[in-house]
């Protein structure tokens, strides 16, 4: 149910029996505007049928409020909550949504009831002007986000991964979203098409292509034709894109790169640092550079480090039915440029020093620039100007507006520092931005203190900080007969609000220890009936090597592990080494590094630089195995197995019982587990662990099975 890109935290509270308890969750969050529209977001999900249902939502604007949409409930079922819904209009610029299904509702939507994303989609009017401010006490947000312009056209050059990894699904709905993009560009644009994997295919060479009916058929006949093979050339492929792309440089048109890519760099330049120096020192010009990340398996921190040093911004591709929705998307979010080199002004008395962003790159269609900043003396007036480019510099022109009234959807304490919270919310993000950038390790140090200054104050979460959860104390038990759960705009529930502060993050196994004595997991299990993994601390008899699974065919698979001694208090043995074999290749890995090698070439890597993990599927077993190093270094590796339905072929080793391994049943008091040869076997003694971001790269959080080796019939074999 919750977005790819959500980040989750649990808080677990005992509970008298027969006692009324109501939670408040409140918080505040910045929407963003996207093609067109503000998105308000509220998961549902408790698991059970409520009788006393409500979602309520409460929007108040400066401007008169457009384009209401709710799309259907994103979850478990598609339910249009639009029909159901009380929308009340009460001014032009405030309206109240309540939606509150019946028992009956939610039996029809499931037997566990309403699950899935309560959506709010909306705009406000907009005119040719400087956009929309927000002053309180001291502090003042500035919203920009202008119409009637009339988009630039553009050149827009793809460089597009097609080596090997990119085989089966990916470049299918890359071609799916190439086709519908070509089908979006205009006449009067330009493009180009690189495919590269250790070599590079150009649609055109030598020039950028005109938007005609005749080269947008090329192009779709190109990309149609493109197979994947071979290693990947990321250094190559980017510079001589840029440099194709600099050659036609105009004032009159807005130019964007876009590199999509799903691995890490295995053929020419392969070190992430002088990547970055050879792409900036050929892109001059500053042209923007937007990076996708296809899959789990790429290196996103090169792509982020890329695209934020030139202008851009990188996203993830999540492997998923909509891959190629999610590509096309991305390209319908930068495609269409209304204003270049976008610079706020301001006369008052402002303090400089303050401003977070003040100077774009370009300004998006459907978008929305935001800047924020302190205000000297309290009371004094402010006068923004914006100037930006589009066949000439406009100067967008200030008309005040009446204020947001926000005292009927808000407490007066969060009012007097909704525009602080704000400057400090942006302030931070700028910060670790530059964090990402090209600047030098003492002034990474600097933005650092920076951030966890404002972070302790303003109690923000942020890479530097973390949240700590204080229960309060229950009111008296009483009783009560139904369950109730409200959402109010974005508060959950009425009562009580669970105390919280923010602290820098103490040491991982101090806080780990906490949660776990037997040891650190490192064996997952990700398997059909389960979202979360099983997980378990392997610890064979006997350190030394284990051949841990070998598949015949060709080309031949194999994985060997060998277990060591570790010097962490309570943790007995870790796994030090795996070597993956696949034909003639072989894959070393520790803790620090990856080694690969083969007849006709060998590569070292730091884990780093292949985003934590590496992955080989085993074809004839529909399974695919992915190490990767815990966050605590001492601890070792970790092996993940991904299971997938499948007959047992040609396969030897403690492992080739998990292969097409799925869960019957899942409880609170057991797992029943089905093998894809012999008898269930059921899991008694297992534990949630929702502490796994400090500790894995790969998973958020598992299933931890306790004693494994009386609950799990694995047996290790013999030493290599």
């Amino acid at each position: 149910m919750y977005p790819r890109t959500s980040n989750k935290f649990n808080i677990l509270v005992n509970v008298e029996k027969n006692a009324l308890v109501i939670f408040k969750l409140k918080y505040q969050e910045m929407l963003r505007r996207s093609l067109g529209s503000y998105q308000h977001v509220i998961y549902v999900d408790p698991g059970q049928i409520v009788e006393d249902f409500e979602i309520k939502v409460h929007i108040s604007e400066s401007r008169e409020i457009i384009d209401l949409t709710m799309p259907p409930l994103d979850g478990k079922t598609k339910i249009d909550v639009g029909k159901s819904a009380n929308i009340k209009h009460i001014s032009p610029s405030r309206i109240d949504i309540t939606y509150s299904p019946s028992v009956e509702d939610q039996k029809a939507m499931s037997k566990e009831g309403i699950s899935g994303q309560f959506t709010v989609k909306y705009d406000v009017t907009r005119d040719k002007d400087a956009g929309d401010l927000l002053v309180v006490n001291g502090y003042f947000v500035h919203m920009f986000a202008p119409k009637d312009i009339k988009p630039l056209p553009k050149d827009v050059m793809f460089v597009l991964d097609k080596s090997q990894s990119m085989s089966g699904r990916k470049i299918k709905q890359l071609k799916e979203a190439m086709k519908l993009i070509m089908q979006d560009m205009k006449p009067n644009d330009r493009f180009n098409i690189m495919f590269f994997n250790h070599r590079f295919d150009w649609l055109n060479e030598t020039e950028m292509m005109e938007g005609t009916k005749v080269n947008f058929g090329k192009a779709e006949r190109f990309v149609e034709n493109t197979s994947e093979m071979g290693w990947t050339n990321i250094n190559t492929a980017v510079v001589d894109g840029i440099k194709l792309l600099t050659k036609y440089l105009d004032t009159q048109k807005s130019a964007i790169l876009i590199f999509l890519t799903d691995g890490v760099p295995t053929k020419g330049e392969r070190l992430t640092d002088n990547i970055l120096n050879n792409v900036r020192k050929a892109n001059e010009a500053r042209l923007p550079i937007f990076s996708l990340g296809f899959g789990n398996d790429v290196n996103f921190n090169l792509l982020k480090k890329m695209s934020l040093r030139n202008n851009g911004f990188a996203r993830r591709i999540y492997e998923d039915s909509d891959a190629a929705l999610q590509i096309k998307g991305f390209y319908s979010e930068i495609s269409l440029v209304l204003l270049k080199n976008v610079t706020f002004e301001y006369i008052g008395d402002i303090d400089m020093n303050t401003l977070t962003q003040n100077h774009y790159p370009s300004y998006f269609s459907g978008s929305e620039l935001i800047v924020a900043g302190r205000i000297r003396s309290n009371g004094s007036s402010i006068d923004p100007r914006v100037k930006g480019w589009n066949r000439e510099y406009i100067d967008l022109p200030w008309k005040p507006r009446p204020v947001i009234d926000l005292k009927a959807i808000t407490s007066d304490s969060d009012l007097s520092m909704i525009t602080e919270k704000m400057w400090a919310y942006l302030t931070i993000k700028l910060l670790l931005k530059d964090i990402e950038g090209d600047i030098t390790n003492t002034k990474k140090d600097e933005s650092k203190a920076k951030i966890i200054s404002l972070a302790l104050k303003y109690q923000f979460v942020t890479p530097y900080t973390a949240m700590v959860v204080t229960a309060p104390q229950l009111r008296r038990a009483r009783q009560f007969s139904t369950h109730s759960s409200r959402l109010t705009g974005s508060s959950l529930g009425n009562g009580l609000m669970e105390t919280h502060s923010v602290k820098p993050i103490p040491t991982v196994l101090d806080q780990f220890y906490e949660v776990l004595n037997e040891g650190f997991p490192n064996f997952f299990l990700h398997m059909k009936g389960s979202t979360v993994p099983l997980c378990m601390h392997l610890k064979p008899n006997h350190t030394g090597r284990y051949q841990f699974l070998y598949s015949g065919g060709k080309p031949q698979h194999s994985i060997r592990v060998v277990f060591g001694k570790t010097t962490i208090r309570r943790i007995r043995d870790s796994i030090k080494t795996v070597e993956l074999r696949e034909g003639t290749e072989n894959q070393y890995m520790d803790s620090s590094l990856l080694k690969i090698s083969n007849t006709t070439w060998n590569a070292t890597k730091v884990w780093r630089d292949i985003h934590y993990r590496r992955t080989i599927k085993f074809p004839s077993l529909n399974l695919t195995v992915t190490v990767a190093p815990s966050k605590v270094r001492l601890s070792g590796l970790e092996l993940h197995l991904h299971i997938q339905q499948s007959n047992i072929a040609n396969a030897t080793g403690p492992l080739r019982q998990f292969v097409g391994m799925e869960i019957e049943t899942f409880s609170k008091t057991e797992i029943v587990v089905r093998p894809n040869v012999g008898k269930q076997f059921i899991i008694r003694k297992f534990k949630l662990l929702d502490s796994m971001p400090m500790m894995s790269h790969v998973t958020e959080s598992c299933w931890y099975i306790t004693n494994p080796q009386k609950q799990i019939p694995l047996y290790f074999g013999k030493r290599m």
